[in-house]
């Protein structure tokens, strides 16, 4: 592992476990293991690895390629999207180096408070969820997978938003891998709502 990489894990740890204000540099320098010099030859402040931390492990996270999801059936399109969940949980938690709670959740609403300008890469990011799960849930209504009686664009926003809140509840009383596998429950459970 390279030292950046090492300096971005540490952080990441720390800021996970106590928040972005309450990290000190002293704690950084101390968890990396480096001196003020050698930290300062790849980072020139605490907010500038906060914003390489957000870059490289908290927006991939959100990011993701829908397309690469089974377009063909709502089903399928929600089976891909859990697994893809627990794919990215797994990935983070390799460069976290622990299990992922709801601190992860804090972590991006206090990013949202440090760089508010990241705001709108949220929000862009959820039109972009909402849209997938739109095209999806149309092409469901055309085969006749689930109901047609209900505007798909309501539906998406249905399926988004029960997961972010669903998402949130589960990690207040558990793990993130731990909450995957009664997300998936409850999302189909759910589903079963809507299919014919």
């Amino acid at each position: 592992m390279d030292t950046r990489t090492h300096i971005l894990q540490c952080s990441f740890k720390l800021f996970l476990q106590s928040g972005f204000k309450a990290v000190t540099m002293n704690q950084i320098l101390d968890a990396s293991g480096l001196s003020k010099g050698a930290f300062y030859h790849y980072f020139k402040s605490k907010e500038e690895v906060f914003e390489e931390i957000v870059n490289q492990f908290v927006l991939p996270f959100a990011e993701v390629d829908y397309s690469k999801f089974d377009q063909t059936s709502l089903r399928g399109f929600l089976n891909d999207y859990i697994q893809q969940l627990k794919d990215s949980t797994k990935e983070l938690q390799k460069a976290e180096g622990g299990e992922l709670d709801f601190n992860f959740m804090a972590l991006i609403f206090e990013v949202l408070r440090v760089f508010p300008g990241y705001r709108d890469k949220f929000v862009a990011l959820h039109d972009k969820e909402v849209k997938a799960w739109d095209k999806v849930i149309k092409t469901a209504q055309k085969k006749g997978e689930i109901k047609n009686d209900i505007k798909s664009l309501t539906l998406a926003h249905v399926f988004v938003n029960n997961i972010d809140g669903l998402g949130i509840r589960l990690l207040v009383k558990q793990s993130f891998l731990q909450s995957h596998k009664e997300l998936k429950k409850i999302m189909d459970d759910m589903y079963a709502m809507f299919a014919v």
